[in-house]
């Protein structure tokens, strides 16, 4: 095993404006929508069309050429693009549901995710077994795995399609997916609903003043 920071040659000519790391596979992607994928590819987690793995050479992704991609992300063995048409791909692992296509076979290539795809995705984050989004009108959907509640659904039930989860209407500015939980970096409440209880609403209250 290699030590220490090593630059990565192949990509030296390149301008890379974003990098991301799975559990075992690498996607990157340069100044001109070139997305590259190496390492672990058994499940088809780099979307190359095949899954012979390991890929030991930076390898462009073919199928996403030419596609405008702008935005990638990588779970533990699945990964997703955003491109600037609004569509949204996804490939590798599916076990779970965890790309949103209805079903539970893996993709060794990129395939559209019907409910995302033009629905204005501005962020999308894949983790162990699940996925979750965000989209520009502040909504957030969630597919796959659910074991520990990850979905954010209020229920165990794993989901095949894209779900949506009950913001209450707040702005959504990021989202991110972790091996079996998820976050929401969310504005917050600045209002109280009447119909809270006196006690209930002087507590909030206090807490609000307290933390300014």
């Amino acid at each position: 095993p290699m030590v220490g920071v090593h630059q990565v040659t192949a990509l030296a000519d390149s301008v890379i404006i974003q990098a991301e790391a799975g559990w075992a596979h690498m996607l990157a992607l340069d100044e001109a929508g070139v997305a590259y994928g190496w390492g672990d590819n058994s499940i088809g987690q780099l979307g190359l069309g095949y899954k012979d793995s390991p890929i030991l050479e930076v390898t462009p992704i073919e199928r996403l050429r030419d596609k405008g991609v702008f935005f990638l992300a990588t779970g533990y063995f699945h990964s997703f693009t955003l491109t600037d048409s609004g569509m949204v791909y996804g490939f590798g692992s599916n076990d779970h549901g965890q790309l949103g296509v209805y079903d539970k076979f893996d993709r060794d290539i990129p395939v559209a995710v019907p409910l995302l795809s033009m629905r204005n995705v501005t962020h999308i984050s894949a983790g162990g077994t699940h996925s979750i989004v965000a989209t520009g009108n502040n909504r957030v959907y969630t597919f796959g795995g659910n074991a520990e509640g990850q979905l954010g659904t209020a229920n165990f039930e794993g989901k095949l399609r894209p779900t949506a989860v009950e913001m209450e209407n707040k702005r959504i500015y990021e989202v991110l997916a972790g091996y079996q939980f998820s976050l929401i970096l969310a504005e917050s409440c600045t209002e109280l609903p009447d119909s809270l209880p006196d006690k209930e609403k002087d507590v909030e209250v206090a807490a609000m003043l307290t933390a300014n």
